[in-house]
């Protein structure tokens, strides 16, 4: 079952932003990523549901920004790419970093979604 954990912190459109949290089995326990068969990220804007920087079930498994250990612990490091406004005439956009594992050979699976605000910033370089 996926859930969703909604961040308080506002990130910068076009900056760079580290996202962290653990990957965990059925028990909630932290899995090792050398027990980990697949990670991925789908980075998408919450409202519209368009897909952010063609991040749609890119591999994070300790590549594309992410990198994890061996208990589970995630760390995501979003590019200014990811971190694009993708309507210009809002102040900010929600977006949604989806992210999703398998293990145990592939037959369990694990899923949360990551809700974060980016501000639109008005001269962003």
């Amino acid at each position: 079952m996926a859930t969703r954990t909604t961040l308080s912190a506002i990130f910068a459109e076009g900056k760079t932003a580290k996202i962290t949290a653990v990957i965990k089995d059925e028990d909630g326990i932290g899995i090792d990523v050398a027990n980990l068969d697949t990670v991925t990220l789908t980075l998408f804007n919450d409202r519209s549901k368009a897909i952010i920087n063609s991040r749609n079930q890119s591999n994070i498994k300790n590549t594309g920004g992410g990198t994890i250990d061996s208990s589970g612990n995630l760390t995501l490091v979003l590019g200014a790419a990811d971190m694009a406004i993708l309507a210009t005439s809002n102040d900010a956009e929600r977006h949604v970093a989806f992210i999703e594992w398998t293990y145990s050979a592939g037959a369990k699976f694990g899923g949360h979604e990551i809700a974060f605000t980016v501000a639109n910033l008005a001269k962003v370089s």
